[in-house]
């Protein structure tokens, strides 16, 4: 999953559906079992919510019972650093 975090802590229009759906409180904590998955979250340090959209989506699958293949990598555009 590759995901930027926009504005002020916000997930980019083409994945608000699927951020809203995660992070539902319903959702069964067994629905992501078989799935295995890694985030790239891109993000920018001269903003105070850096990639909170791609760490809460990277805490929310595992929450959801996903298995992480590879940490979490955050790429920060000021710096053009990328950070584990």
């Amino acid at each position: 999953i590759i995901c930027s975090t926009t504005g002020n802590g916000d997930p980019p229009d083409n994945s608000d559906r699927f951020w809203r759906f995660i992070k539902k409180r319903t959702n069964d904590k067994k629905m992501f079992e078989k799935l295995k998955f890694a985030v790239l979250a891109l993000g920018d340090t001269n903003y105070d919510k850096f990639c909170v959209v791609g760490r809460g989506i990277d805490t929310r699958m595992k929450e959801l019972g996903a298995t992480s293949f590879y940490p979490l990598g955050c790429v920060d555009e000021g710096t053009g650093q990328m950070e584990d």
